[in-house]
């Protein structure tokens, strides 16, 4: 008698209407094929969404816990981060960008408890734009409305084609010649070259082009010779300004120069936003910030409803109070401020130097082989993968997460609950 032996066939899944965290865009419309629990394919996804599946999978063979570099159990690990946390002096919570609502707000709960600070790790970028915002006003709408109303789309220092791959193509109109791109940037990049105009303006220049256009469309009084130092034409920007007045619909996609000071970016974005805001005298006009990949926009959110403040707040008076430069995550790590660090998601290359001289926590799927080996790391489920939750795209609107697998290990706001109970019970 012969016996033969089965193959084992693979467990083959199709997930439809995942969210993906690559870039601020959060597309919704990844269809993933998972065989045995693990992605195989990824579809309707752009260069970036491929490279963030490909390294958001997690670590399903890796240790619960590590402390110190060494393997942990996971009761041992939480004991660790409880006794750092409890008896630091100004401890700081901070990343969150791709964690979905609810391990926000277990963070929020646990800073209050501590007496500690909260901030999203990305404020230094997003923290400008916001306190623009709240001088003038923020004439904004969602990228549902730019696709099916703008017919101007003007990307102001930004290059989509690169940082935001599927923007122009699934929230820009599709009807060919309904809408026209014009890109306002220092250099020709991938995005000036379809566009159907492009105006180059000198670097650092952002803010004086921005006030003389809006004093142009005032019909106030503009030095010429000013305008010639910021190396711009007066004729160059009356061009500009009759594109922009001859929208039904205008919207203008802008960044901020990263080599800029905090300050600067503050009064360019508020120049923006007053700039928008007056050409709503005349026509219909949004503004729309291009954010980081991930939950930032939902940290603002979630920040504001439940204190007051959307980044930098510090609870050690007993109640909630914010002042940006001074509890934002960059600069509390900068000056060595803070004597214990939570961070929830990976921690930003730009940060790691800071965090080699000041007990480092970290809850995370992936550890990154680059950073320094923290005091304390807890592997975690991939967010957007193997979690369900909100998350908000980068116009604020709230999408809820799909899970696509399963694993192992417990997700972000499991965790910080059962750190935030033992401090209670301590």
């Amino acid at each position: 008698m012969t016996t033969t032996h089965a193959q084992a066939v693979p467990s083959v899944e199709s997930v439809e209407s995942v969210v993906c965290l690559g870039c601020g865009c959060t597309c919704d419309d990844i269809t993933l094929r998972c065989e045995d629990g693990a992605i195989a394919d990824v579809q309707h996804a752009c260069t970036l969404g491929q490279s963030w599946f490909a390294t958001a999978n997690g670590e399903p063979h890796t240790a619960p816990a590590w402390i110190d570099g060494q393997p942990a159990s996971y009761d041992e690990a939480i004991r660790v981060i409880v006794e750092q946390l409890t008896s630091a002096r100004r401890p700081l919570i901070t990343g969150l960008g791709t964690s979905p609502l609810d391990a926000q707000r277990q963070a929020i709960h646990l800073a209050e408890l501590l007496g500690g600070v909260i901030d999203g790790a990305t404020s230094h970028q997003s923290g400008p734009i916001t306190l623009a915002s709240q001088l003038v006003g923020k004439p904004t709408c969602t990228l549902g409305e730019v696709r099916n109303r703008a017919d101007r789309v003007i990307g102001w220092g930004v290059n989509p084609v690169l940082t935001h791959p599927r923007l122009l193509e699934r929230y820009t109109p599709g009807t060919p010649g309904s809408c026209s791109l014009i890109v306002v940037d220092s250099e020709r990049h991938a995005t000036a070259a379809i566009a159907d105009s492009f105006v180059m303006i000198p670097p650092d220049s952002d803010f004086e082009i921005l006030t003389a256009l809006r004093a142009l469309l005032r019909h106030q009084r503009v030095d010429e010779p000013l305008l010639e130092e910021c190396g711009v034409t007066r004729t160059q920007l009356e061009a500009l300004l009759d594109h922009m007045r001859q929208a039904r619909y205008g919207v203008l996609f802008f960044g901020l120069r990263p080599t800029d000071s905090p300050a600067t970016q503050q009064m360019t974005a508020a120049a923006l936003f007053a700039l928008t805001v007056e050409l709503n005298r005349q026509t219909r006009f949004a503004a729309i910030p291009i954010r980081q990949p991930g939950n930032a926009v939902g940290l603002d959110q979630i920040l504001t409803w439940t204190t007051g403040y959307p980044f930098g707040v510090d609870f050690s008076r007993g109640y909630p109070h914010a002042n940006a430069g001074e509890f934002t995550t960059r600069e509390l790590l900068s000056r060595q401020e803070t004597d214990a660090v939570l961070f929830v998601g990976s921690v930003p290359m730009d940060l790691a130097d800071w965090t080699t001289t000041i007990p480092t926590m970290t809850l995370s799927a992936v550890a990154d082989p680059l950073l320094p080996v923290p005091r304390v790391r807890i592997t975690t489920a991939p967010n957007a993968l193997a979690g369900e939750g909100i998350i908000y795209r980068m116009d604020t609107v709230p999408l809820p997460l799909r899970r696509a697998q399963s694993s192992p290990f417990p997700d972000e706001a499991s965790v910080l609950r059962r750190i935030r109970e033992t401090v209670q019970a301590c």
